[in-house]
């Protein structure tokens, strides 16, 4: 197979950006390039198309002699392009199809579209000319392209297979990643240094303010969001607390304490209270607070392995993501021995008296004073 490097350049209207203009402010809104123009019957060539504009859509052609396949490279697109599928929100970005031809002869790919997704939709604001393949009856026994055009830049957030023939075989989603929903006990402990966690971007923490209790003693439990700079963590969607079976709890409000920044093993986080209570063990023992579930709406993207071994990634948008609180152990201890007589095991806990004010009796028909 033979590589032209043919690029194919056509702007429609006048290229001049207003406010309320998809075109770009200088140059054509798409560009075509093909790597060659002739093909043996089992080769793949590529066509590698740019799209420049503000909320714009490129439109495939549909044609009945080719397979099309979306072999767009996730790490190949421009540091500024920002798309959805075939959807380009700011531009430019670049796609790269793969086509398979389904016969021999003299074949053509009809004209690559890109039309106004958000002023006038539907509106044609760039068309390539059809492009012209000779195809070899002969198979050449490689099966596949000679390579892929690629284009140096930041990562794409877009790409997407956008009604294009050629089916995934495998995909796997990606987002932010949390700590796997674990049905076993940490001690306390175990949470005094969150090392360990910063390989998360969300973890849900349960901080308690003391290693073990006694019976009917209340203390404090707080529910922490940890949610790294790049997690891509929008809102907090729900919030599931334990039951928390065995103690006497009192939810304490918490809508008025802001978030706070902390560094978790070299990574920056902010800290969010999600909910505090109040407990008050019951029975003595070893006892387990249950894991709480924090639903949080965050940006995951998809990898899409497609057929003949080519994979692209798109995003996907913001979906709700589940970040479970591991369960943590907790002592509650039987009171010492010794309590005075007419002690109540009510009267646990630490108590403090700040201010006393007393009325003194003034003497007789004087009122109080």
């Amino acid at each position: 197979m033979k590589g032209t490097g043919l690029t194919l350049l056509v702007a429609v209207g006048v290229a001049v950006a207003t406010a309320a203009s998809p075109l770009p402010a200088h140059g054509a809104p798409l560009k075509v390039q093909i790597n060659a123009d002739k093909a043996a019957i089992d080769e793949r060539f590529e066509v590698t198309v740019q799209v420049n504009g503000r909320h714009v859509r490129l439109v495939v052609p549909d044609t009945d002699d080719f397979d099309v396949t979306n072999a767009t490279d996730e790490f190949s697109q421009p540091m500024f392009c920002m798309s959805m599928g075939m959807t380009v929100i700011s531009g430019p970005c670049v796609y790269t199809l793969q086509f398979q031809p389904r016969k021999a002869g003299s074949l053509s790919i009809p004209g690559f579209q890109v039309v106004d997704d958000f002023w006038n939709p539907g509106r044609v604001l760039g068309e390539s000319r059809p492009i012209q393949v000779e195809v070899s009856g002969t198979p050449s026994g490689k099966g596949q392209s000679q390579g892929k055009a690629r284009v140096r830049g930041g990562r794409t957030r877009g790409g997407g297979a956008g009604g294009l023939r050629g089916g995934a075989r495998q995909q796997q989603d990606g987002g932010p990643s949390v700590p796997p929903e674990s049905a076993e006990s940490v001690a306390r402990a175990d949470l005094q240094d969150l090392t360990a966690w910063s390989k998360y971007d969300l973890f849900l923490i349960p901080r308690l303010d003391r290693d073990f209790v006694y019976l009917n003693e209340p203390f404090r439990v707080d529910f922490a969001l940890y949610v790294g700079d790049n997690s891509g963590a929008s809102q907090l969607q729900g919030l599931e607390l334990p039951e928390l079976e065995g103690f006497r709890k009192e939810q304490v409000d918490t809508k008025d304490e802001d978030a706070e920044r902390v560094n978790v093993g070299g990574k920056q986080y902010s800290v969010h209270l999600l909910a505090r209570y109040v407990l008050v063990p019951l029975e003595a023992g070893h006892r387990s607070l249950s894991p709480a579930k924090a639903v949080v709406l965050a940006s995951v993207s998809t990898f899409r392995q497609l057929q003949g071994g080519f994979s692209m990634t798109f995003s996907s948008g913001s979906q709700p993501v589940d970040v479970f609180s591991p369960a943590v152990e907790l002592e509650v201890r039987d009171l010492p021995p010794g309590a005075p007589a007419g002690f109540s095991s009510g009267n646990v806990g630490n108590f403090a008296l700040s201010a006393l004010k007393s009325l003194l009796l003034s003497p007789r028909g004087a009122g109080w004073c």
